[in-house]
């Protein structure tokens, strides 16, 4: 189950959302300022993008849901 955000809008669609309209990789301090959500909260929903295969994690100092890792969504 997802929690929904501003206007219903879960937090992984925003997320996503705000990674896709980027210029370029972002992490998860950036995109939780775009999607008005947490940064650990951003971190986990680009850690299950990945997993399902929209975004790509292109670098972490840590492992799993480091804020500071850097994700970009995949291009059509």
């Amino acid at each position: 189950m997802t929690s929904k955000g501003t206007f219903g809008i879960s937090s992984r669609d925003a997320v996503l959302a705000a990674l896709r309209n980027s210029k370029g990789p972002a992490d998860g301090f950036i995109v939780a300022r775009a999607a008005k959500v947490s940064p650990l909260q951003a971190t986990r929903a680009m850690e299950k993008l990945v997993a399902e295969g929209l975004l790509v994690k292109k670098d972490a100092l840590d492992g799993f849901n480091d804020p500071s890792a850097t994700f970009e969504a995949m291009r059509p």
